[in-house]
């Protein structure tokens, strides 16, 4: 493994850590569009090979053979992937970004959950990712709970997250986000030492 930045936006020089994240305030955010030569498209029939080239440009699959089969065990049948599955296209049509609102289960309760987003990185740094989120997130208001998973290689795409009012989420399992209103959540401390340890490094790459 190589101990640095590269072109995936990922930055391997720092420990490896999952994090998760919850919404906090989704009323004031700002409303981030495409900018022009770009277009959003959900997801069609025949779409899959495309979602797995951009994620192993990105590095979230070592093999196409994995991604195909993560997205099997996830999302094979899904009728939900025309509504929920999002892809932006450059000028030439050819699909770049993705991001998608799936679900998280937990018990028997379904939870919304930011999912598998991802920016070719050659049109990395055009603020797809904002456009992406605002465009998933539209039609949500405050009332509603959504959470995403991340980790501390990310952090460039965690410093997007908190622009969208999400806040680091203190536990290691989701499950207490039903059971704690925000402020508890936010007043919390973390859980583990490993926890706070990802979030200090995350903290100090981006300020």
């Amino acid at each position: 493994m190589s101990n640095n930045k590269n072109n995936t936006g990922l930055d391997s020089s720092i420990e490896r850590i999952k994090v998760m994240m919850v919404v906090d305030n989704l009323s004031d955010n700002k409303f981030y569009h495409l900018k022009p030569g770009y277009k959003f498209q959900y997801y069609q029939d025949g779409d899959k090979e495309a979602w797995i080239k951009i994620q192993c440009e990105v590095g979230h699959f070592e093999s196409s053979e994995a991604a195909n089969e993560r997205f099997d065990s996830e999302f094979k049948e899904s009728k939900l992937l025309k509504e929920r599955l999002l892809f932006v296209l450059d000028s030439d049509n050819n699909k770049v970004a993705t991001a998608m609102m799936w679900f998280g289960q937990v018990n028997d309760k379904k939870i919304d959950r930011l999912h598998w987003i991802a920016v070719s990185p050659k049109h990395q740094g055009q603020r797809i990712t904002h456009a992406m989120l605002s465009e998933l997130l539209k039609d949500y208001d405050s009332s509603d709970k959504i959470y995403l998973t991340s980790q501390t290689w990310s952090y460039r795409a965690i410093s997007i997250y908190y622009r969208f009012n999400f806040i680091p989420y203190p536990f290691e399992h989701i499950k207490h986000y039903f059971k704690l209103s925000l402020e508890e959540i936010k007043n919390s401390n973390f859980e583990t030492a490993k926890l706070k340890r990802a979030w200090d490094l995350i903290d100090k790459k981006i300020i």
